[in-house]
């Protein structure tokens, strides 16, 4: 019965929304002034350390602890506000380990599927340049080819996949989240039929998106005027 009441893009929408609840309950606990302010890309690092990854700081070394970028924003400690993000890091290690476990033949739709997730629909709902053919991505790989097709353009290769590309793995998949987790919207499908690609592919212009309600449940709680 369980797959017909969940499937694990579900359960990855799931995790990310968790995640994003956490982060905005940090931000309470640390009783942190205007809080609104760190509902934005440049705490991203921040956001990033506090949930235990390792913030890249290019090749060279930058002298500083990874708890550093934290600290410096103002959040108090994990131990202090009692929260982690171990769980979700867990969660989201084992489902992607049970999809790249399973023997499919439509490993393509389900890696279309959580391009879509993440960072598809945050660029859909937060990147002002979004519908500008100039900002496409311009590289030859699968996962620009997707981005490509989810912004109108129809040369995405229906490639059969064997196995989810390597990307598809807990560490570099959580990277995605940094965006979605300080700008995004809490986002719910309202049925198990829905897929974000194919919604998000009927998007043409910035007045469509108000479109995306029909299908799925957002709550954008990071727009002060809502």
């Amino acid at each position: 019965m369980l797959k017909y009441l969940v499937t694990p893009e579900m359960e990855v929408e799931s995790i990310f929304n968790s995640v994003r609840y956490k982060y905005i309950l940090s931000i309470y606990r640390s009783g942190l002034e205007n809080p609104q302010q760190y509902l934005n890309a440049k705490y991203n690092h921040a956001f990033q350390s506090l949930a235990g990854i390792y913030v890249f700081r290019g090749f060279k070394k930058s002298g500083v602890d990874n708890d550093y970028y934290w600290k410096s924003a103002g959040f108090k400690s994990p131990q202090k506000t009692g929260i982690t993000f171990d769980k979700e890091r867990a969660d989201l290690k084992f489902i992607l380990n049970y999809l790249r476990s399973l023997k499919l033949d439509n490993y393509m739709d389900i890696y279309k599927e959580l391009i879509a997730i993440k960072p598809g629909f945050h660029e859909l709902y937060i990147h002002s340049d979004y519908f500008d053919k100039k900002s496409l991505p311009r590289g030859n790989d699968l996962r620009s080819q997707i981005l490509r097709s989810l912004r109108g353009e129809n040369d995405l290769k229906e490639v059969k996949l064997d196995r989810l590309p390597h990307e598809i793995n807990s560490k570099s998949y959580f990277t995605y989240a940094s965006c979605n987790v300080t700008e995004g919207p809490f986002v719910l499908r309202k049925s198990i039929k829905t897929s974000y690609y194919d919604q998000i592919r009927k998007i043409k212009s910035k007045d469509d998106i108000k479109d995306l309600e029909k299908n799925f449940y957002i709550f954008n709680y990071y727009k002060t005027e809502t």
